[in-house]
């Protein structure tokens, strides 16, 4: 069995967003060493929160906030998506988005308005999160968080592909008693959905290195994506087009300053993941960890290494170490069992499965969790034939 866990659902669902903005404009992505910077999600994170100073963010009980979840998740489930469109506060999110920029620049710079209506007519990562639970997917509410001054709501995404990703979504009250979400927090990505746009939207502008918000940028970088941008087109159509293996070539085709950019490197490994020889796929992950080793994400990143490298140790670690981040989830279970398995601890591997089907009984009707079974079957048959031949 390939896992695929970490990387294979928001990254498609953000580059949704990206795409029309990729393909259609100059205003490409950041190198990640100059990005700005982030602190690891969990109950007590601060940098980044959303709309601190709106009055709106304080007031959003739990009472609310879970009401609020369980109404999405249970219309989610249905097929419905638009209550979460709805919910969504595209306005406030391309404030965060232009927050300290100058709105006056030589360079020029994206119009409020039309940057606004980009993100929102783009897709919109709530409809694709929406067509992932109607192809089978899961979007299940976990918890309610209180971060610094703001509340929270903790989901997870499940895809039909066994693609795992968890998500904050920032509540603000809006008119009358209507919750909107303002922000979101994508854990594989280790920052909020707007500092992945800022960062990826804003290079043209940087003035002498420096940004009005203190973000630093190589001139070289620069002019490198000016220089490259019908490339980064074409690299970025390619994908939307499906054409993965004529988005890795053109990848190769960048100078080695722009293959390093996170958001690049990112959608290069969506398409090495998706052509047929797995050794590409293994390549670029090994790569993509080695790069981003100093990012939030390379956590995330490192559980699909150690599965692709059958490093099972470390993936224990690594799932305890995820399963700490994100306030615990039942769900890493999945991992934990799969690693036991391999490590040949399969009493322990077939305990803990029992254990988790009985905590959440959801996971039964989770197709990876009814293929662990099976697996656990082919690697006794696996280790009976290696005892008999030894």
């Amino acid at each position: 069995m390939r896992t695929r866990t970490f990387l294979t659902r928001t990254v498609p669902l953000l580059l949704a967003l990206l795409l029309p903005l990729a393909v259609g404009c100059e205003k490409t992505t950041q190198s990640p060493e100059n990005a700005p910077s982030t602190t690891k999600a969990s109950t007590d994170t601060t940098e980044g929160t959303p709309n601190s100073a709106d009055s709106n963010c304080y007031a959003v009980s739990e009472t609310e906030a879970t009401a609020f979840a369980q109404h999405l998740e249970a219309s989610l489930a249905k097929h419905d998506a638009m209550p979460f469109v709805r919910a969504m506060d595209w306005n406030a999110l391309t404030d965060a988005v232009l927050k300290d920029t100058p709105q006056n620049s030589s360079e020029g710079v994206y119009k409020r308005e039309d940057l606004q209506q980009s993100l929102s007519l783009s897709g919109s990562i709530a409809t694709g999160i929406g067509e992932k639970v109607r192809q089978g997917g899961a979007f299940h509410f976990l918890r309610v968080k209180h971060i610094g001054q703001r509340t929270a709501v903790m989901f997870r995404l499940v895809d039909p592909d066994g693609g795992l990703d968890y998500l904050d979504l920032y509540l603000k009250h809006g008119p009358g008693k209507l919750l909107l979400i303002d922000e979101i927090y994508l854990y594989h990505f280790g920052e909020t959905l707007s500092n992945a746009l800022r960062r990826t939207l804003m290079p043209e502008l940087y003035v002498g290195g420096q940004s009005s918000y203190g973000v630093m940028m190589s001139d070289v970088v620069r002019l490198l994506f000016r220089e490259n941008v019908q490339l980064i087109q074409k690299l970025f159509s390619s994908f939307a087009a499906g054409d993965f293996l004529k988005t890795l070539d053109l990848y190769q085709a960048l100078p080695k300053e722009l293959q390093q950019c996170k958001s690049i490197l990112i959608l290069r490994l969506q398409a090495a993941q998706r052509v047929p020889d797995p050794s590409v796929y293994a390549y670029a992950l090994a790569e993509t960890r080695e790069l981003l080793k100093d990012d939030p994400c390379a956590e995330f990143l490192s559980l699909d290494y150690f599965f692709e490298y059958h490093q099972y140790e470390d993936a224990l670690k690594c799932v305890d170490h995820i399963n700490e981040l994100i306030g615990g989830d039942v769900y890493l279970s999945l991992f934990h069992c799969l690693a036991l398995a391999h490590l040949g601890q399969m009493d322990e591997a077939e305990r803990e499965y029992a254990h988790a089907l009985e905590t959440d009984p959801r996971l039964k009707d989770d197709l990876s969790f009814q293929n662990l079974p099976k697996i656990f079957d082919l690697l006794k048959q696996q280790q009976k034939k290696n005892e008999q031949t030894q």
